[in-house]
């Protein structure tokens, strides 16, 4: 289970390389395996066991909120949220041979539905999940500024790229900042944490920034996972 970047990764990993959306993989599922419940949705331990196992064997790689780090990608998405617990639990048990990752079916099927349990769960959509509604909806002031996607760039080169590399695919110290969780996110959702910090995973607020460099840095990541 110490593999359990195993559980998902692999595939992700092979699929972000190569551009593919996750929705190509879920192709592979079974209709009857597609349509199963989650036998552990209504329980209120589930959340917390799943989390426990996934902290225990998977957030090395993953991040501990499964916000994704070097090593694998990000499960906390919205590809995750749209899939059924079904298909999740069928690519746990199953693997994806062709991109490498094995099948996980020894781990106890109690344990593959916790792991389900806590991936569909807020926990696990990392700092996006408790930025407040107000700040969801905010507009980027300089999005219209040609300039701003370039001062973006220069600022993260000076205050972000130690922990997020240069290009902010992720360093060891933090997560790729290059991925479909970010590119969904709102600029709202974007500045809030960056205004904030995220304690949890050590990233400091960055409140003592002016609001308009905030929203430039806002602009580069905006920039750089472009659809």
């Amino acid at each position: 289970m110490r593999r359990c970047a195993g559980i998902l990764v692999l595939a992700w990993i092979s699929l972000l390389a190569q551009n593919k959306p996750f929705q190509q993989i879920l192709k592979s599922v079974p209709e009857k395996a597609r349509l199963k419940r989650n036998p552990m949705a209504d329980d209120p331990e589930a959340t917390v066991a799943g989390q426990k196992l996934f902290e225990q064997h998977c957030a090395e790689c993953h991040g501990k909120a499964a916000e994704g780090r070097r090593k694998a990608p990000a499960l906390a998405g919205p590809e995750m949220q749209q899939a059924t617990p079904g298909e999740i639990f069928w690519i746990i048990s199953n693997g994806v041979v062709r991109h490498g990752m094995p099948p996980w079916a020894r781990l106890p099927e109690p344990e593959r539905w916790q792991i389900v349990t806590f991936l569909r769960s807020n926990s696990a959509q990392g700092p996006l999940a408790g930025v407040p509604e107000e700040f969801r909806l905010k507009h980027n002031p300089v999005a219209d500024k040609p300039d701003a996607s370039a001062d973006g760039r220069r600022l993260f080169a000076q205050y972000c790229a130690q922990c997020h590399g240069a290009g902010a695919k992720g360093k060891g110290r933090a997560p790729n900042l290059v991925t479909t969780q970010i590119q969904y996110a709102t600029p709202g959702e974007l500045f809030w944490v960056i205004t904030n910090g995220v304690t949890i995973s050590g990233m400091p607020s960055w409140s003592q920034l002016s609001e308009t460099q905030r929203w430039q840095i806002v602009a580069f990541l905006r920039s750089i996972n472009a659809r």
